[in-house]
């Protein structure tokens, strides 16, 4: 989540490194939208990358 909060809005494969496997963000980023701290959206160009950004709730969330 402070990745998204310095960046504003990120390609999901962006909002993990080299050491982090695939599911494990996946799993993470869906948890995040159950509880309402980030939004994702499919951007319309092609490679129609998946996006993910902080609500507002998430950037409280983030900076406390």
């Amino acid at each position: 989540m402070f990745y998204l909060l310095d960046v504003g809005e990120a390609s999901f494969s962006r909002t993990r490194n080299d050491s982090m496997k695939y599911e494990t963000v996946a799993r993470a980023v869906e948890i995040l939208k159950e509880v309402g701290f980030i939004e994702e959206r499919v951007d319309n160009k092609p490679p129609y990358p998946r996006l993910v950004k902080l609500t507002d709730k998430g950037k409280n969330a983030s900076e406390l």
